[in-house]
């Protein structure tokens, strides 16, 4: 068990703190980047993101694996088990980040959702999949009564539509929700969007400044477009907009 004596000898060594630091350092710097400038890349925000996350995360890590090091073993405050430590503390926050809390967040859903076959919705995505040449994303409905559509395209795309959004909106508006979230699968604006919903909730720093909601707003105003223009008007996409949003403000009335 983990106790004031671990983390007092954790703190005596020079070189425990400079790697926190540093990796502080790292994080904040990144931080500064994603906040004043504008001109990144979708690629360049989402590695800057994880980069921030994994700075941020990385000396609890460090901290517990140094611990039950020297809980088992010895020698683990020389410099070589250090930089072990450190580096396995690095892998596992980076697996941490990237795999396993999206992995959650996905299986969250999918236990209340059931994949949608056969019906107008599957050949709707499947035939313009096939005008985008992009990989066919799964579609699933997921059983509760909030409109929401979100989608995802880490390993294997994916949509997530609710039965409250099919039950409000009319073919033609879902079909602009649809498209919508397909531009995002397109323009691989999904992970970017996870990952810096996933910072407001693991960065002290978020608590402070927004972070990107210029970035984020600009990739749904694409998406829109992107709808907008296969379906040659915004009709369908505003309508949808527009349903949606009063249906959320009636819930908070009531």
């Amino acid at each position: 068990m983990i106790g004031f004596n671990h983390v007092k000898y954790f703190m005596y060594d020079s070189s425990n703190i400079k790697i926190i630091l540093a990796s502080l350092f790292l994080s904040l710097i990144a931080f500064g980047f994603l906040r004043y400038n504008n001109k990144l890349t979708n690629n360049k925000k989402l590695m800057l993101t994880y980069l921030h996350i994994i700075g941020v995360i990385f000396p609890v890590i460090f901290f517990l694996y140094s611990a039950g090091c020297r809980a088992w073993f010895y020698g683990c405050s020389k410099t070589n088990a250090i930089i072990y430590i450190a580096l396995l503390a690095l892998i596992s926050g980076g697996i941490t980040v990237l795999l396993v809390t999206p992995y959650f967040f996905i299986k969250k859903y999918l236990r209340n959702s059931s994949e949608i076959k056969g019906n107008f919705i599957s050949y709707f995505i499947e035939k313009y999949s096939k005008k985008l040449s992009i990989i066919k994303p799964k579609i699933y409905l997921v059983n509760i009564a909030k409109p929401i559509a979100f989608s995802f395209s880490r390993i294997k795309p994916g949509i997530f539509i609710s039965v409250g959004m099919v039950d409000i909106l009319s073919k033609k508006e879902l079909y602009a929700v649809l498209l919508h979230e397909l531009g995002h699968i397109f323009y691989r604006s999904p992970s970017l969007k996870f990952s810096t919903f996933l910072m407001r909730y693991a960065s002290p720093f978020t608590s402070f400044t927004s972070v990107d909601v210029k970035g984020l707003n600009k990739e749904e105003r694409k998406a829109d477009m992107f709808a907008i223009k296969i379906q040659k008007t915004s009709k369908h996409i505003n309508s949808a907009k527009n349903k949606i949003n009063r249906f959320n403000n009636f819930k908070e009335v009531i």
